[in-house]
């Protein structure tokens, strides 16, 4: 298969997981009633874009020659996690980029333990994830 669909294969599943992160954490933004703001749907689908063009090609250019690289990847997360801080600096904390690239990464692991085969431990995964989140939620709305 020629390296541009699998880099474009891999840019649609990246465009997904942004997306779905930022779906998911403005529920669960509502559901705790913290003030957690996004921009228009458009200006959000074209920074998921850049981002999520930014995460496929650091994991097509390491899936494909730098196999035993896979630590170089938090370079291309912390650019991400900045992109998104100046791109919602006024709007924001500190706090926020990095939330989205934990639901974020916790999306990207489901899918690949499901993908894998693993249904059990995709479901560790999202009930571990999903009682934390109850846990910082009760200590959010105690605050």
């Amino acid at each position: 298969m020629h390296p541009a669909f699998i880099l474009v294969g891999f840019w649609a599943l990246a465009f997904i997981s942004p997306c779905l992160a930022l779906l998911l954490l403005n529920i669960y933004a509502n559901l705790i009633d913290y003030d957690f703001m996004l921009h228009s749907l458009g200006k959000e689908a074209i920074l998921a874009g850049i981002c999520s063009l930014i995460e496929a090609a650091s994991i097509w250019a390491v899936a494909t020659y730098l196999p035993g690289a896979a630590r170089a990847l938090i370079v291309p997360a912390m650019v991400v996690f900045v992109i998104y801080l100046l791109a919602h600096f006024e709007d924001w904390n500190k706090y926020d980029p990095g939330l989205v690239l934990l639901f974020q990464l916790v999306i990207g692991l489901v899918a690949m333990c499901l993908f894998g085969g693993h249904l059990g431990a995709a479901v560790i995964i999202v009930i571990v994830f999903a009682g934390a989140l109850a846990v910082i939620g009760a200590i959010a709305k105690a605050l």
